[in-house]
Formats: C-alpha cells, sequence, structure tokens
C-alpha cells in the first residue's frame, strides 16, 4: 500500500535514483518515436535531462518577426526546426533500457511508438545514414542560400564556367556563360544529348565552377 502524506510533515531522506549513461552502437536501429505536436524540443530538452541518448534531426529556417520588428529594419533570425514533425528517433537498446524514464518525459506522446498495424516503425542503420545525408544538405544549402543573399549580388561574367545548383531542374550540370543582359538574365552554353544548347538561368539558380 502506497504510503501517504500531509504537508509539513517530517519524511527521511531517500537516494535518488543514479542516472545511467548508454550510448546506442554504431550498427543500432532506430524507434521512430512520437513527441506531442509542436513540442520536438521539449522532447529533445528532457531527454536530455533524463541522459536518454536520441536522434532529432533538425534543419534551420528563418523565424518570423512581427511588422513592428520588419518595420524597423531587423532581419529573421535563424532557428533550427525538425525535419520531420513529431519525429525522435532513438536506439532500440536505449529503448530497452530507458522505457520507464520515456513514458514519463515531458513532450513525448503517451503511446511513444509510430506504428505500422500492430508493429512499432523501425529503421535500419543504412536509413539513417540517409537521414544524416538528407539533414546535412539541407543545412549546407540553407547556409549557402543565407551567404549569397549577405554578399552584393553576384553575377557571372562572359566566359565564367557556372553549374547549376543540386536542388535545380539541372542541378549539377555545368556551362559558359554566354550572355548577361541588364536585367541580370544570364544565358548559358551548355552540352545537352551532345549539342550545344542555350540555357536561361538567374544568379540565385548557378554557383562558379
Amino acid at each position: 500500500m502506497a504510503a501517504t502524506y500531509e504537508i509539513g510533515q517530517f519524511v527521511g531522506y531517500v537516494e535518488v535514483e543514479p542516472a545511467v549513461d548508454i550510448m546506442p552502437t554504431e550498427g543500432s536501429s532506430y524507434y521512430v518515436m512520437l513527441t506531442e505536436p509542436g513540442r520536438e524540443m521539449t522532447a529533445q530538452t528532457n531527454l536530455l535531462l533524463r541522459h536518454i541518448p536520441f536522434y532529432l534531426p533538425t534543419i534551420f529556417k528563418k523565424a518570423r518577426i512581427s511588422a513592428g520588428r520588419q518595420a524597423r529594419g531587423e532581419g529573421h533570425p535563424d532557428i533550427l526546426t525538425p525535419l520531420f514533425p513529431r519525429v525522435i528517433f532513438i536506439a532500440t537498446e536505449v529503448v530497452s533500457m530507458k522505457m520507464r524514464h520515456l513514458q514519463s518525459t515531458p513532450g513525448m506522446t503517451s503511446s511513444l511508438f509510430m506504428r505500422f498495424g500492430e508493429r512499432e516503425a523501425l529503421l535500419r542503420p543504412l536509413a539513417i545514414q540517409v537521414i544524416r545525408y538528407i539533414e546535412a544538405g539541407e543545412r549546407e544549402l540553407y547556409w549557402r542560400e543565407a551567404k549569397r543573399k549577405l554578399v552584393d549580388r553576384w553575377l557571372p561574367e562572359v566566359g565564367d564556367e557556372v553549374r547549376f545548383l543540386v536542388n535545380e531542374v539541372m542541378g549539377g550540370r555545368s556551362g559558359k556563360v554566354s550572355e548577361v543582359d541588364e536585367q541580370g538574365r544570364i544565358t548559358l552554353l551548355m552540352e545537352i544529348m551532345k549539342r550545344t544548347v542555350r540555357v536561361r538561368a538567374t544568379a540565385n539558380q548557378i554557383d562558379p565552377v
């Protein structure tokens, strides 16, 4: 039977359960676990406090600011946001050892697991590696675009070798600048299907080679 206490009553000292650190192994599979809507960062903070290792893929985006701040010329700050809303990945061996702590973690749902029918969603190591590549690529693209906006408007010169950015339709293909008009529209000469073709582009679609 559980003990009951009254306000002001003196009780003995109870030792706090020591934190047990556990790290996933290199070849671990990961459960796809769910947070409450919009509380991914809350879950992240509380998992850290509970010494529970996890993987929360994040990317950068511009935060919203008030109209007044915009009028004062303030820029939009860079903030981290989850790559997959409501999803946190936790290694299987960590879940087996920390289930009790996970069930009481603020920000996590009571059901904890994403499921397909009766089975918990599970990602193999290769899938986790692919997600890490996607995360790194999205971050690199964000900062490249941010850096481009910080410098004066970049325009290539006639004869420059340039390459389309990876997120464009012709991503990775290279060409030579043949014309830059007064509006900043760029004409490239590109080899496509063994033919030299003129392709129009803008400065934010290409990078110098």
